[in-house]
């Protein structure tokens, strides 16, 4: 069993506020992924609480070569949520491999994110570059459309601000010229243009934080119905969710295994998924690491989105949504206790820390929206 020392480092009432979180966030999670499933409730024989657990765990495709294969592989176990981007290059391959001829009663059943790009936020290049994803996903619409960085950044921008493009060419950081001064606002409003065309159901941001959810509920007309950022242990964000769960907001978690095939670390970086405390409750249980990761992300009430090419370990994430894997409440703060994240440090916690898209000058508390101003805010000549 967990030891008493590990069950006391989160704060009881700290656990109670995240518990009771995490019921508003199930619901809304839910019922925002069931809207594109044509099933109107549960099998009788099933359990519910199962069955939402399920509809939250998606398949991510960042650094998925192989993303076609991964994703009908996904589908076929019981994926039910895919999640995509332009920039991951593989958006076509999907929709050949995985989404092609796909009746309209799966359709109906698969729920599928894709995102704009940040050379892309002029409000002119918007419904363009939603229509190139559908293009290329073989897709009549998505279900969720999510601005990927709230960073213009203009189109002749090394490797087109890819972080890995730009590395490529030598280029390690962007100079201000590279950035372009179009208002998150402007790009939000077109975005509500596209779930009003129907090639969208709904919008949302992505690796965005309070300064930037606070500009757009301040003017938008369509709120956002999703905020994607990295979330695990190390970087539960709670703050964040407290402030989504309020308005209404979901939230999606990527990298929730800590992200070990990042293309930038550190030899000296702790690794998540070896945390003693982990692996001993997976010992426990009878679950992979990985799985106990996953369940805890879902536990917490945000859609989790772990990525694999291999169809033993899709098969195996996919599980941890079994109602015979479910945390004790003790289990859940032994792992919340693992927590890096602190509010000095913008960059705590993180595995993506964003630095590369960051203007010169700028703070990294300001580029992540935490500062209580309005993000991007330092001039641009």
């Amino acid at each position: 069993m967990l030891s008493r020392c590990a069950f006391l480092r989160l704060p009881a009432a700290s656990w109670l506020r995240h518990h009771a979180r995490c019921a508003s966030y199930r619901a809304e999670q839910c019922a925002m992924i069931a809207a594109a499933s044509s099933e109107a409730a549960a099998p009788a024989n099933a359990d519910v609480s199962e069955q939402d657990l399920r509809r939250r765990l998606g398949l991510g495709s960042w650094l998925s070569p192989t993303a076609g294969n991964a994703v009908k592989e996904a589908l076929k176990v019981g994926y039910r949520h895919i999640d995509c981007a332009h920039i991951y290059v593989n958006e076509k391959q999907i929709g050949e491999t995985a989404f092609k001829g796909m009746s309209s009663s799966d359709r109906g059943k698969t729920f599928v994110t894709s995102k704009l790009w940040c050379t892309e936020l002029h409000p002119t290049d918007v419904r363009p570059n939603c229509e190139q994803s559908l293009k290329d996903l073989q897709l009549d619409y998505l279900d969720l459309y999510l601005i990927h960085w709230p960073v213009p950044l203009k189109k002749d921008c090394p490797g087109r601000g890819s972080l890995a493009a730009a590395t490529r060419l030598g280029v390690t950081e962007l100079s201000t010229e590279h950035f372009s001064t179009i208002p998150l606002t402007e790009t939000w409003a077109a975005l509500e243009e596209l779930v009003s065309s129907g090639l969208v159901r709904k919008i949302g941001l992505c690796n965005s934080g309070p300064g930037h959810v606070e500009q757009i509920l301040a003017s938008c007309s369509i709120k956002p119905a999703m905020v994607q950022n990295e979330g695990h242990p190390y970087l539960p964000q709670d703050d964040f969710l407290d402030m989504c769960a309020a308005h209404g907001i979901g939230v999606t978690a990527y990298s929730p295994l800590g992200n070990p095939n990042r293309p930038v670390q550190s030899p000296d970086d702790p690794v998540l998924l070896e945390e003693p405390i982990i692996n001993q409750i997976a010992a426990e249980k009878g679950m992979t690491a990985g799985q106990v990761l996953i369940r805890w992300g879902l536990q917490r009430g945000t859609v989790v989105i772990p990525k694999s090419e291999t169809p033993a370990r899709i098969l195996s994430n996919f599980e941890a949504a079994d109602a015979r894997f479910e945390l004790s409440m003790e289990e859940m703060q032994a792992i919340a206790a693992l927590k890096k994240e602190n509010a000095e440090d913008a960059l705590s916690g993180r595995t993506l820390t964003g630095a590369f898209w960051k203007k010169p000058g700028q703070t990294m508390a300001n580029f992540w929206g935490l500062d209580g101003s309005v993000p991007g805010t330092v001039p641009v000549q």
